[in-house]
């Protein structure tokens, strides 16, 4: 019985642990729903701060990534009512780099496109509107108020290096610093993208939050 308390209290609490300061729902003013995850695609949803498929963050000055499936809002070209997607995180990528370009629009970096909701698809479009409208949900704020901010590391073999996210660990995906791993429990962060591979880390400042893996 006290086992079964216990999984259920930490079921709740897992997504007010994992949720921290930079993360933030993308609302749309027209549908008045925010931008969820679904696989590889992102659909319109009714917005829920507790759900980690609507949850993003900047991983760099121009990529946006989905907390729930760790992969990054990209998408298929620039053409005109081109997809928007989630791909494999790639900051070499120009499909993945982002921009807002005033309090509203948000687009595909040094382009016309725009991320728009139009006929139930999301898509680019030079085309504007209510549609093409997106801000962090429950504020009157655009996408890039919270800002990506490097998070340079402590100790560990990195010399100061800045922390890389996402990053591999043992076939799980990190958003952010992880507990388990390095120095029972301290939290720590690789500083390139796979830590199995490259071995190399550094202890993350204290951030006053939780550090998780996600799958």
């Amino acid at each position: 019985m006290t086992s079964s308390i216990l999984l259920l209290l930490l079921y709740l609490m897992w997504p007010s642990c994992l949720l921290g300061d930079d993360t933030f729902l993308i609302y749309n003013d027209d549908s008045r729903q925010c931008l969820k995850a679904d696989d590889s695609a992102v659909i319109m949803a009714e917005c829920n701060e507790n759900s980690i498929l609507q949850q993003y963050k900047w991983i760099s000055n121009e990529q946006l990534i989905n907390i729930g499936t760790s992969q990054c809002l990209a998408v298929v070209s620039v053409d005109e009512s081109s997809a928007v997607v989630l791909q494999t995180c790639d900051g070499n990528s120009d499909l993945q780099k982002w921009e807002c370009t005033n309090e509203t629009l948000f687009g595909v970096s040094k382009s016309d496109r725009y991320m728009s909701y139009r006929d139930n698809r999301m898509i680019l479009s030079t085309k504007t509107g209510n549609w093409s409208q997106w801000k962090i949900h429950s504020t009157m704020e655009n996408l890039c108020a919270k800002s990506y901010e490097e998070i340079f590391t402590l100790q560990g073999n990195s010399n100061g290096q800045p922390c890389k996210f996402p990053f591999k660990y043992e076939n799980k995906v990190y958003v952010d610093c992880a507990k388990n791993g390095q120095n029972k429990g301290t939290p720590w962060c690789s500083t390139t993208s796979d830590y199995d591979k490259d071995q190399l880390y550094g202890y993350c400042p204290s951030k006053g939050k939780c550090y998780s893996a996600l799958q």
